[in-house]
């Protein structure tokens, strides 16, 4: 709706959206997730207000932050993801990299944490931002210390909602190896955020997502 809006959204045409991304995602956010505590909600919902004078980046950066999204530009059309592991459908191996291979075994500490926190507006706050449930994990706990990344969600009102996306930001961020490499005419069929196979003797890689 916001891309799509004359008012105060984009004035994007339909056209130039991909609808197949848009409803697989729309599907996800729909489905029910059990509870801890008894019951179920949705995977995703987004509540908030967009405001006019705010930059339209701002406002889609704000959008994506309820279902840990991401949305990308590809021939012509808006592509989005997010918010939920789809497995790879396409593998690379030594025939299909061109060139050096960078790889970065661990993030610099600077950039590496293992506890969650953040704000969130809620009705149960009468919308006054407030602190979300920590998400902290032992197993990520370096020398006894707590190390905080502060992720606030400004389109999330539910509490245990609020916990979802920050487990999946505290896991992402521990995927750590990153490779970098230039490839073949085979990485064409790839899309930003999508997974992929990767097999390189060297590296001791077999099909490693």
């Amino acid at each position: 709706d916001y891309f799509t809006d004359t008012k105060i959204g984009l004035g994007i045409d339909t056209s130039n959206i991909d609808s197949v991304s848009f409803t697989t995602l729309a599907n996800l956010c729909d489905t029910n997730v059990s509870l801890s505590a008894g019951g179920t909600e949705k995977r995703y919902e987004s509540h908030g207000i967009v405001y006019s004078d705010i930059a339209p980046m701002e406002i889609i950066d704000n959008i994506l932050t309820s279902f840990v999204g991401s949305l990308s530009y590809s021939n012509g059309k808006f592509i989005i993801k997010g918010g939920q592991y789809v497995s790879p459908t396409i593998s690379l191996n030594e025939n299909d990299m061109l060139g050096n291979i960078g790889l970065t075994t661990k993030q610099s500490r600077k950039d590496t944490f293992n506890t969650v926190k953040g704000l969130f507006t809620s009705d149960e706050t009468s919308w006054q931002p407030t602190d979300y449930p920590m998400v902290s994990s032992s197993t990520f706990v370096e020398d006894g210390e707590t190390i905080y990344a502060d992720i606030d969600l400004p389109f999330t009102k539910s509490p245990t909602m609020a916990q979802r996306l920050a487990k999946i930001v505290l896991f992402k961020n521990r995927q750590q190896i990153t490779l970098n490499t230039k490839v073949n005419l085979k990485g064409f069929s790839l899309q930003v955020g999508d997974t992929v196979n990767i097999t390189n003797t060297r590296l001791g890689f077999t099909n490693k997502v």
